[in-house]
């Protein structure tokens, strides 16, 4: 363990199976989490996140789901309700991305995008808020994106869906307050295989990527971003709710 600064709190991480998530959730158990819940598609993936905060000390559980099914996120609390007691942070990352402009999107794949990002992120929330509500405290923290607000070619769906949890992270905050803080944090470019995969990306394409980013020329790394998420979880943001905190190594904070 390497601090205390979500010293017993019980935390959830959807696609912790890799990238953000698994970095996200291996940071928790780092600084203290008394359990984390290790919630990902892959079965596999979320046993190897578990398995290796375990290893390394830390306790932690795996569990697989669909985020987009209702039976399982509501499945997802309980269990961990019956693991750990109770619920302190839940941190909804799960998300996809299907290139595609909009007259080039069937609606499957829209509707696809929606339901794991968006829809996802509600169903999950709702059923930990039943927890939080009971126990009149908690964090919520949602992966957002600075494509939530700056335009990237042929992302349609993506987009849509990350402006969509801006909207409703600040909605909740609102809702919820004051025990239970509802917070975003918007990456830009991250260096994860998902990211590198967008679009059939080439290292060829994944270089003059990071090269767009005029400040770093390069993309962030997932603990940079996970050390975001653990201060909006923890306690030293008490008084922060409502709030994207946008990590994007400056990307869209120029005119031209």
């Amino acid at each position: 363990m390497t601090g205390s600064r979500l010293a017993g709190k019980i935390c959830i991480v959807t696609g912790a199976g890799s990238g953000i998530g698994a970095t996200t959730a291996t940071v928790f158990a780092q600084h203290g989490a008394g359990g984390v819940v290790c919630a990902d598609l892959s079965a596999e993936a979320a046993r190897a996140t578990a398995a290796a905060i375990t290893v390394a000390g830390g306790n932690a559980s795996p569990f697989a789901m669909d985020v987009s099914d209702e039976k399982a996120a509501v499945a997802l609390v309980e269990h961990t309700r019956a693991v750990y007691g109770r619920v302190d942070v839940l941190h909804n990352n799960a998300a996809m991305a299907i290139p595609g402009s909009v007259h080039e999107t069937s609606l499957e794949d829209w509707n696809r995008v929606l339901a794991v990002n968006i829809t996802g992120a509600f169903l999950v929330s709702r059923a930990v808020l039943r927890i939080m509500l009971e126990q009149r405290s908690g964090a919520i923290v949602n992966t957002c994106s600075n494509h939530a607000t700056v335009a990237s070619p042929r992302l349609a769906s993506y987009h849509a869906s990350k402006g969509a949890i801006r909207a409703l992270t600040r909605q909740m905050a609102l809702d919820y307050a004051p025990d239970i803080r509802v917070n975003c944090v918007s990456p830009g470019l991250v260096d994860t295989p998902a990211a590198r995969g967008v679009r059939g990306g080439t290292d060829a394409v994944w270089a003059r990527k990071q090269e767009s980013n005029r400040y770093f020329k390069r993309a962030a790394q997932p603990r940079e971003i996970a050390y975001g998420v653990l201060y909006l979880a923890s306690d030293e943001a008490s008084f922060l709710t409502g709030h994207d905190l946008v990590m994007s190594g400056g990307q869209g904070e120029v005119a031209f």
